[in-house]
């Protein structure tokens, strides 16, 4: 499919079918070619900018090293003056300054979606903290035994 989509705009393609063991290799000591095919989870946007973009990082495959970037999401995660607000607004930018520099190629991605039931309480839908590690989320999970019983549910 991918191949299909960039031929059709001239980019000749040709994909190298890998092991798990040696696509992973070429990503983190940084030696594969102009293109690898990569699918990267979602995070909080300040670990979305630095995992993505920042040098350094395990999980940049674009090598991305922008003087600019680097700068800005180290000067507004150390700013005590900035309220979530003000910070959030300058991970939005700095996530499309990220797009303008067209490191990749953004192929459609899934939605997900998550529901749990109004009795479950101090959850709001996360599934990844920092990496897919559910157990720090299900510990601070617990249950309105009165609400549960309430609606219904024993």
């Amino acid at each position: 499919m991918v191949v299909a989509y960039l031929a059709k705009v001239g980019v000749k393609l040709e994909l190298e079918t890998m092991d798990y063991p040696s696509y992973l290799s070429k990503m983190t000591k940084k030696v594969h070619g102009p293109g690898y095919f990569f699918s990267n989870d979602h995070g909080n946007p300040f670990a979305t900018i630095r995992k993505n973009f920042l040098p350094k990082q395990t999980w940049n495959p674009y090598m991305m090293d922008d003087d600019y970037m680097t700068k800005t999401w180290t000067e507004t995660i150390e700013n005590p003056n900035l309220t979530d607000k003000e910070a959030f607004a300058e991970m939005k930018k700095l996530a499309v300054y990220a797009i303008d520099q067209a490191p990749a190629i953004w192929l459609p991605g899934p939605y997900f979606y998550m529901a749990w039931w109004p009795w479950v309480k101090n959850y709001y839908g996360e599934i990844r903290v920092g990496a897919w590690r559910p157990a720090p989320i299900m510990a601070r999970i617990w249950i309105d035994q009165k609400l549960k019983k309430k609606m219904g549910f024993e």
